[in-house]
């Protein structure tokens, strides 16, 4: 799925990650133009790299 991050990325990122972590390919557009993909981390990084979720070290 391709999403405009200038009109929909920002008020959708917590659904765009739910479902990216369910399987699904997420690119990020601007101005018509992939920029970005979201994707799953392995388990042993998310364990290490919590951003934003009061967990760095």
């Amino acid at each position: 799925m391709h999403i405009d991050i200038d009109e929909q990325a920002e008020d959708h990122l917590p659904q765009l990650v739910e479902r990216t972590v369910a399987g699904e390919e997420i690119i990020l557009d601007s101005n018509g133009k992939p920029v970005a993909k979201l994707d799953v981390l392995e388990e042993k990084t998310r364990n290490h790299a919590a951003v934003g979720s009061g967990k760095e070290k």
